[in-house]
């Protein structure tokens, strides 16, 4: 009795088709790209096709075989959408570089502090006590 061997990768494909049946086409072009990701060269892949054709259902069952933290499903979305995706929000600083807004906001946060003891040294002097609320409200 012969024992057939199978590759690794053939493994995958014939494990993810037992669920996306007759998708061995979409199924294997899924696996390559997805594994592309850990090469020097990733590609991309687009796939297009009339709705209730069964895409969300391949996609998801190629996409669970890989670290959640390597996937992004990115699907009925306007352009808008990657501009909006997860990530570190950042701002624009004079020079033109992104830095991130929790800095931004310490950094605000900082010089109010600084502007509220100072007012509280002088608790009396009206004048002094509108400056540098006014700071903190440009702040």
């Amino acid at each position: 009795m012969a024992v057939e061997v199978r590759s690794p990768i053939q493994f995958c494909f014939d494990t993810i088709l037992k669920e996306a049946r007759q998708e061995d086409r979409l199924v294997k072009q899924l696996v390559y790209t997805m594994l592309s990701a850990y090469t020097n060269n990733p590609i991309n892949l687009a796939v297009n096709s009339p709705s209730g054709e069964g895409k969300d259902y391949a996609i998801t069952k190629v996409g669970d075989n890989f670290p959640n933290q390597d996937i992004m499903f990115l699907a009925g979305m306007t352009d808008k959408a990657l501009f909006h995706r997860q990530g570190i929000l950042v701002v624009k600083n004079e020079s033109g570089e992104y830095e991130s807004i929790e800095d931004k906001i310490a950094e605000i946060d900082s010089k109010i502090e600084d502007y509220e003891s100072e007012i509280a040294t002088k608790p009396h002097d009206k004048n002094f006590r509108q400056g540098k609320r006014s700071l903190i409200k440009d702040s």
